[in-house]
């Protein structure tokens, strides 16, 4: 059995969950070597213009800095649980550009799921939910919580190192979507 869920757990050190945090659980009792699984669910955007798709760099000083896409979090906080409506309060947030994504003109072409350590004794479950979305011309960006964008081309994805885990493939699969 598969659901989606808000997450009510109170909030403690040894559950890496936050109260609010919208989950996908996969329930694995057909086989009982296999547990149940629950996910953090974020959105993550391909901005692409032309030939070349924003990425940006984290700049919180307890993650390492990785190199990846602008999105976030689906959290109960936005009072909605639509991946949309996610995406577009995160790029506002993260970015200081409005746009206004929907089923219309925003085009979900993978999804990923991935273990990641957060910090030195953390780790945690995602399910990333990546959409691409074109534009024609680069946007002026206010960054708040990135320490920089860059547009890269699909020739220069190997030329860093600096990846967060299975992003260079994430954005590899986005100049293939829409080619």
């Amino acid at each position: 059995m598969e659901h989606w869920e808000w997450n009510t757990t109170s909030e403690n050190q040894n559950f890496p969950f936050k109260r609010g945090d919208f989950l996908y659980t996969s329930d694995m009792s057909v086989n009982p070597l296999i547990y149940e699984e629950t996910f953090y669910v974020a959105t993550k955007l391909c901005l692409k213009c032309g030939d070349e798709i924003l990425t940006l760099v984290e700049s919180y000083p307890w993650l390492p800095l990785w190199r990846e896409l602008p999105g976030g979090k689906i959290s109960k906080a936005d009072g909605s649980n639509s991946p949309l409506f996610t995406l577009n309060r995160e790029i506002r947030e993260e970015l200081g550009i409005d746009i206004q994504f929907d089923d219309s003109n925003t085009g979900l072409f993978h999804v990923e799921k991935r273990y990641e350590v957060t910090t030195q004794y953390t780790e945690r479950a995602f399910i990333f939910l990546c959409y691409l979305y074109e534009i024609d011309s680069k946007p002026e960006l206010i960054l708040t919580e990135h320490s920089e964008a860059l547009w890269i081309r699909e020739s220069d994805i190997d030329s860093y190192t600096d990846w967060r885990p299975g992003f260079d493939s994430i954005i590899r699969r986005a100049f293939l979507y829409n080619s």
